[in-house]
């Protein structure tokens, strides 16, 4: 009888631990894949990297919320204290806590959304008080609902109000700069394989193994007389301006010189000054 007892238990403590887990995963996950993200692309313009580091890291704190879930529920049904079958009392007492962390973050996003001069800073400070406040919106308790709701029309807000300044940012600019740049450099670098052997320069993009642009900041690219390399630009205010490679053959080295063609000198790569 006493094996049973325990085995029943045993199962009960996984089927809490496994649920508990899994739903910690995702919120916390989700949550932190968003901020890693927005704080990636804001310091070190690798937003992906930092989102999949965030979601791991979440997983892993869902897990030990998960078994020390389950461990307090064992703890608490065996003195009687436990809800009959259903979600320990807790279960309850993380919900409480996860949305009290989640306003902390609501309220540091708020925070930077009125106080950072940065436009990158003051967009992202919204989305991770709108992002924070879905935590206690979809898992809080009913009392916490209210005030998520209202975080997150306040960060939606925010949001919507400060996108445009977001999207013409000079950080933003200069990133999408520096990866036209990153292109049209590779785009010398095939040309100069294409000239080596016959001492000709290509004539079409194809021939640089262009079929397809796959740089967003990139509207496209043309090949003029000379091997020279012209790189538009896609994106406002910038749109349809260009950057510019001019190589400079001497006997079997090539030298290229990049400039901007009426892009301001601070949203340029150092190479093209």
């Amino acid at each position: 009888m006493s094996k049973k007892h325990n085995s029943k238990k045993r199962w009960k403590f996984l089927n809490i631990a496994i649920g508990t887990a899994g739903f910690y995963s995702i919120i916390l996950g989700g949550f932190l894949a968003l901020f890693g993200s927005a704080l990636g692309n804001m310091l070190y313009n690798r937003p992906v990297l930092f989102a999949i580091l965030g979601a791991v890291l979440g997983c892993a704190l869902g897990i030990l919320v998960g078994i020390r879930g389950g461990r307090k529920w064992v703890r608490e049904s065996s003195t009687n204290k436990a809800a009959s079958g259903k979600i320990p009392p807790a279960g309850e007492k993380w919900r409480q806590s996860l949305s009290r962390l989640a306003f902390v973050f609501s309220g540091m996003g708020f925070l930077l959304g009125l106080l950072v001069m940065s436009p990158d800073g003051r967009f992202f400070g919204f989305v991770i008080m709108a992002a924070s406040a879905l935590v206690p919106l979809i898992v809080g308790p009913k009392s916490y609902r209210v005030y998520g709701g209202a975080a997150l029309l306040i960060g939606a807000v925010g949001i919507a109000w400060l996108y445009d300044d977001f999207q013409t940012s000079p950080y933003r600019l200069r990133a999408k700069v520096h990866e036209a740049f990153s292109f049209g450099s590779a785009c010398t670098v095939a040309a100069e394989k294409y000239w080596r052997p016959k001492h000709e320069w290509p004539s079409k993009p194809q021939e640089l193994g262009l079929e397809k642009i796959s740089y967003r900041s990139v509207k496209s690219v043309r090949l003029g007389p000379g091997g020279t390399i012209t790189v538009l630009l896609s994106f406002p205010p910038l749109k349809d301006k260009s950057l510019i490679f001019t190589p400079s053959v001497n006997g079997d080295s090539v030298q290229w010189e990049c400039f901007g063609n009426d892009i301001p000198v601070p949203f340029l790569p150092s190479g093209c000054r």
